[in-house]
């Protein structure tokens, strides 16, 4: 039950918290600080580098927390249930068992489940205010320049500078962060990550939007993820646009009977383009260059054979914690022993939100996240948004393991805040 015992005269800070005006401003802060990538506008606070996200994330979260403390008004029941979790999440990384070998990782990772708290807060509380409409504004203006400057990248193969790009040109043959769109995000798959959350919101609105303008940015960004050849994004754009044609099977076979020729046309173009453009080349010339330059010097292991070796070494971490896990952001080092260096080729992160989670927060945190999102569609089944919520706990499933630390990424957040905005949306239209 939703009380107001107070009231905006009776506390000045709901006046601020309530603010239509201060509110919209957020939601776009917010958005576009999202759209910025991870790395964008870093502040140097206290020895810590605090990037716009982060800062806003902070700032509407807390502003979340005081007008439900002051207001006594809550989120939806499926929410609260997950801040509910969240917390428990937060108290359970803070407990004394753990054996803490990194304390400098072991603070950053318990500030990213601040960071999720906070986002999570903040969506709440748009959607709570209705304001989640100014957030995918501003999210759809972000996804513009981000796909603006993808083609830009594609065409003219020039790449903003990333440490991460230095590093993976030091580790792996595999890598083409130079030769690949990347956005704002200085890497592929984050790039492609951020699209893919992107296009999950816009597949839910797409009604509400203009249809041809829609089909065009879902298109660019469709092409601009295979480009980043993120296979785990790649995959989930295919699941989404099999259920896009489904749930639009009419309009698909009145725009076939329509179109069908400049269809055609297009993908053929698409087919020459693919053989010809100039990314290709590079993309080649940059893989012979790297082998004869890095890959003497390294001991080099397939991805697939890597993620295997990452399986393995969480496995046997639960086992030696008996399920409790090793501790926030212990995994890194604990896959510096020369067991797991000699599985993994020397990767030293998770790349993966399952292992990240069960590896280091135990088997029960892991199931109760888990559980969680799975419910979703048992929440949604009686509206309109069923076979969305199915897509997205399908895309959930493969792209927690898009990033090289699932926790620390801001989209991985967003994409965890995603359901909330769709279930307001749903017991709107109900």
């Amino acid at each position: 039950m939703i009380r107001t015992n107070l009231t905006t005269e009776q506390t000045g800070l709901l006046s601020i918290t309530r603010s239509v005006r201060f509110m919209e401003v957020m939601a776009w802060l917010l958005a576009l600080s999202f759209a910025g990538g991870s790395d964008l506008l870093p502040l140097q606070l206290g020895g810590a580098t605090l990037y716009a996200f982060r800062f806003v994330v902070m700032v509407l979260g807390g502003i979340a927390l005081v007008d439900v403390l002051l207001s006594r008004t809550f989120f939806s029941r499926w929410l609260n249930v997950l801040l509910g979790a969240m917390a428990f999440w937060i108290i359970w990384s803070l407990m004394p068992w753990y054996s803490i070998v990194d304390y400098g990782a072991f603070q950053k990772d318990v500030f990213y489940l601040v960071i999720g708290l906070c986002t999570l807060l903040s969506i709440g509380h748009l959607v709570k205010l209705s304001k989640e409409h100014a957030f995918i504004k501003a999210t759809i203006a972000g996804l513009l320049v981000n796909l603006l400057l993808g083609v830009f990248q594609i065409l003219t193969s020039i790449q903003p500078e990333s440490a991460h790009v230095h590093a993976l040109e030091h580790f792996s043959s595999e890598h083409f962060v130079r030769f690949a769109p990347v956005g704002m995000f200085g890497n592929p798959n984050h790039y492609a990550f951020y699209l893919m959350v992107n296009l999950l919101l816009l597949a839910h609105f797409r009604k509400q939007l203009h249809a041809g303008l829609t089909f065009a940015v879902g298109a660019i960004a469709g092409i601009m993820i295979f480009l980043t050849a993120s296979k785990l994004a790649v995959l989930s754009v295919v699941l989404l646009s099999a259920n896009m044609a489904f749930e639009e099977r009419q309009q698909v076979v009145d725009g076939w009977r329509r179109y069908r020729m400049e269809v055609l046309g297009a993908v053929v173009l698409g087919l020459v383009l693919l053989t010809t453009i100039d990314w290709k080349n590079t993309r080649q010339l940059a893989l012979q260059q790297e082998r004869i330059n890095v890959a003497p010097d390294t001991t080099h292991t397939s991805s697939y054979d890597a993620r295997g070796g990452l399986v393995s070494c969480a496995i046997t971490a639960i086992g030696e914690t008996s399920g409790l896990g090793l501790g926030p952001g212990q995994f890194p080092a604990y896959l510096e022993r020369p067991e797991c260096t000699e599985k993994t080729g020397g990767i030293v992160n998770a790349h993966s939100g399952v292992l990240e989670i069960v590896a280091q927060y135990g088997v029960l945190l892991m199931l109760l996240i888990g559980s969680i999102y799975l419910s979703l569609p048992f929440v949604m089944r009686q509206t309109a948004t069923f076979s969305w919520s199915l897509v997205y706990a399908a895309c959930l499933g493969l792209l927690q393991a898009a990033n090289s630390s699932f926790l620390a990424s801001p989209v991985a957040w967003m994409m965890l805040a995603l359901p909330v905005i769709i279930l307001k949306s749903s017991k709107s239209t109900s």
